[in-house]
């Protein structure tokens, strides 16, 4: 690995520890958080049953009337709940609504509509009504289910761990979701339209034809007779297929509030495992040079790795981020290049003084930029695992006391270092650029010696300090190894 990559990384070394514990602790922790999960699967069960007995015509049991859901017994999927809850029972209202605005429409096979004109205006004005409002009522439906969504992916009420959870199972469930509100209303609005269609075309023939036995329409006409049978058999179609849809959602809402089963403690363990390999896979960037590079998209997925997931992929963007910073580093560092300023092409050469001096210059203010984001990832990740639900006072407390007392004070040392070398280079640069002209190279063009002792002393004791910083980062980055190698062991 490239050595400056290497330093870049390593000081969040003891950071990237605590990922290490918490991940390990997640993993402990599953006991809780499914045992929430599992309380919100099943009273989401409980939801969806009551809103399938609303469909048949039934009461709920008055059990099962929960005003709302408390963090004290579901945890952080409370807010969830009530939120579901709160679209279901919406749901219903607009149901209600739909039933009222058909039934304000009424019979039209049964009332003498089609042998009266005024009847027959009247009732298309009605289904006019309601194909406009099923229009809004659809708008509405997407509305929410978009509003949810937006709510599921951003709201505070929700943490990182359970937003994981929940938008995999939102995902899931989504598409066959999608399908069923779409279809329910394209039926509704087709069978409102053709209903129009076929008022609308008796309207234009009315008086040409005869009402018949058992209320059926006799017309002379072949060709009337034709489109009128094609409306009928359109709208029985339109009938059907509403029929077909309802029973199949459902059977559908039937499925969805199928039973619980209890977690297989083999799927549990398997995700503990799993959860270990992907830490391992996500700190390989401090031996493998390639990893140390590569930036990962790569989300982790609840069913793969259980609650421990989100953690996961808050240890990823950490990294993502410091490997960054790290890359960036490497290039700037490299630029400077520090081990050829000390040479005969920079020394006498005054625009290669110059431009070396800019570029050292930069190099300080990078290093000083890239510190502060980097601390305010490593505040960022404190401030996201001290949050962690599920967690009891004594756990949350010893991770605040690890998360406070491991400053990564040898990384963070080990860039002052290189931010101090690119100083005193400075220093030594603005001094040879005044005293230009005035030194020359002997033995070897490897010792730089001036006209008057005064500047030979000065000139030694800015590479005195230089190379004292060259040992010191030395062995800055042997503790540093040591230490990776005893904590990534």
């Amino acid at each position: 690995m490239n050595r400056n990559t290497k330093y870049g990384l390593s000081w969040l070394c003891l950071t990237l520890v605590l990922l290490i514990s918490t991940g390990a602790f997640a993993s402990n922790q599953v006991g809780q958080s499914q045992s929430h999960a599992e309380k919100f699967a099943d009273e989401t069960a409980n939801i969806v049953k009551d809103y399938t007995r609303f469909l048949n015509g039934q009461e709920s049991p008055p059990t099962k009337q929960i005003p709302s859901y408390t963090v004290e017994e579901y945890g952080a999927f409370a807010a969830p709940l009530n939120k579901f809850k709160q679209i279901m029972d919406s749901s219903k209202q607009e149901v209600k609504a739909s039933d009222q605005a058909i039934k304000e429409v009424g019979d039209i096979f049964n009332d003498g509509v089609f042998f009266d004109f005024l009847k027959l205006i009247d009732k298309k004005k009605k289904l006019e009504k309601l194909s406009a409002f099923i229009e809004e009522s659809e708008k509405r439906a997407a509305q929410t289910q978009s509003d949810y969504k937006t709510w599921l992916s951003s709201s505070s009420d929700v943490d990182d761990i359970s937003r994981k959870y929940l938008l995999e199972t939102h995902y899931k469930n989504a598409e066959r979701n999608e399908f069923f509100r779409k279809e329910t209303y394209k039926v509704k609005k087709n069978l409102a339209q053709e209903l129009i269609s076929l008022l609308d075309f008796l309207s234009k023939i009315y008086g040409t034809y005869e009402k018949g036995d058992n209320s059926q329409i006799i017309c002379p006409d072949d060709h009337n007779v034709s489109i009128l049978n094609a409306h009928f058999e359109a709208v029985a179609k339109f009938v059907k297929e509403e029929e077909k849809l309802t029973l199949r959602y459902k059977q559908y809402l039937t499925e969805l509030a199928g039973p619980i089963t209890d977690p297989d403690p083999k799927k549990v363990q398997q995700q503990t495992m799993n959860t270990e390999k992907e830490l391992k896979n996500i700190f390989k960037c401090f031996s493998d040079d390639e990893s140390s590079k590569k930036i990962s998209s790569s989300p982790h997925t609840t069913e793969e790795y259980g609650p421990a997931a989100a953690i996961l992929d808050r240890s990823q963007q950490f990294m993502n981020l410091c490997k960054k910073e790290a890359i960036l580093l490497d290039k700037e560092i490299g630029e400077a290049a520090f081990e050829r300023i000390c040479s005969e092409e920079v020394f006498f050469d005054l625009s290669k003084i110059a431009t070396t001096k800019k570029k050292l210059e930069n190099l300080c203010v990078v290093i000083d930029e890239s510190l502060k984001r980097l601390e305010q990832y490593r505040s960022d990740l404190i401030q996201w695992l001290s949050s962690i639900p599920n967690l009891d006072d004594k756990h949350r407390k010893n991770l605040l006391e690890d998360l406070t007392k491991n400053e990564p004070v040898l990384g963070k040392r080990s860039l002052a270092i290189r931010k101090e070398m690119a100083a005193e280079y400075i220093h030594l640069l603005n001094f040879l650029s005044m005293r230009y002209g005035t030194y020359k190279l002997i033995n070897n063009k490897e010792t730089l010696v001036f006209s008057s002792e005064l500047e030979d002393k000065l000139y030694q004791s800015y590479i005195k300090k230089i190379n004292k910083l060259f040992k010191e980062e030395e062995e800055i980055s042997f503790l540093i190894e040591q230490r990776q190698r005893e904590v990534f062991k």
